[in-house]
């Protein structure tokens, strides 16, 4: 394990040893993959783990495993630092990793035990790009007449075609967006109601939405986002804790 570079804490191991790792074991248990080629896909996401800690995690799976691709135990954590997603911090701190990964797309080769293998690799992301070609995207960065929502060049030359949707990080997000949605119509349904309430959170409805939430066996939570703010904010919902609520 090695400390990530700048002022952000956090740690990253090497991806082609733990790659090489994995490999060894799946070779050793069937040895008719060895003309195969190795399919890759690597991960990398913020998680909020409390109300001002967000953790950056870089992962990778061996697509060859298949229906176990998607299982905890065979998503293997290289990088977990303490950081916002931001282009220029990420570019700066997992700068010794994303080289590695470069490197490794360069050659898609890797030694496993004395012989070579090859290697693709592919990003799992949950589109939030149109379908354009790596060349296009890096075109539009800092043009600020025809960006078409790029700002930054991709961290990773990996094309939008060797890109997997991350159908989790979709349902997230739309319930994420309907969530927020409730706890406003809910607000306002409050406010409506009780012009004179002067504390949003000791709303009926809002009491109401919350305690129906938390009924379903999820920790759930609102507060204000500063003293004295009106705006809100509320616990973050994980994928299990938003199907325990949709059913």
């Amino acid at each position: 394990m090695y400390r990530v570079p700048g002022p952000n804490h956090g740690v990253y191991c090497s991806l082609t040893e733990r790659l090489r790792e994995e490999l060894e074991v799946i070779i050793q248990l069937d040895p008719d993959v060895n003309h195969e080629v190795f399919r890759i896909k690597l991960s990398g996401d913020g998680a909020k783990f409390s109300r001002c800690s967000i953790f950056f995690l870089v992962s990778f799976a061996i697509l060859h495993l298949e229906q176990r691709v998607l299982s905890l135990r065979d998503n293997h954590t290289v990088a977990v630092v303490k950081m916002p997603e931001c282009h220029d911090i990420l570019a700066t701190t997992l700068e010794p990793l994303l080289q590695e990964i470069k490197h490794l797309m360069e050659s898609q080769i890797i030694e496993v035990e004395g012989k070579q293998y090859q290697v693709e690799l592919f990003l799992g992301g949950d589109l939030k790009h149109k379908a354009r070609t790596i060349e296009d995207i890096e075109s539009c960065a800092g043009n600020s007449r025809e960006s078409y929502s790029v700002k930054y060049c991709p961290l990773l030359p990996i094309d939008l075609d060797h890109v997997i949707p991350d159908e989790l990080h979709w349902f997230l997000r739309v319930m994420d967006v309907l969530l927020e949605n409730v706890v406003l119509q809910a607000v306002q349904w409050d406010v409506k109601v009780n012009k004179k309430q002067a504390d949003l959170l000791q709303g009926a409805m809002l009491q109401k939405l919350v305690e129906s939430i938390q009924a379903c066996g999820v920790p759930f939570q609102i507060w204000r986002k500063d003293s004295g703010s009106s705006a809100l904010d509320w616990t973050s919902l994980g994928g299990a804790g938003m199907r325990k609520v949709l059913s």
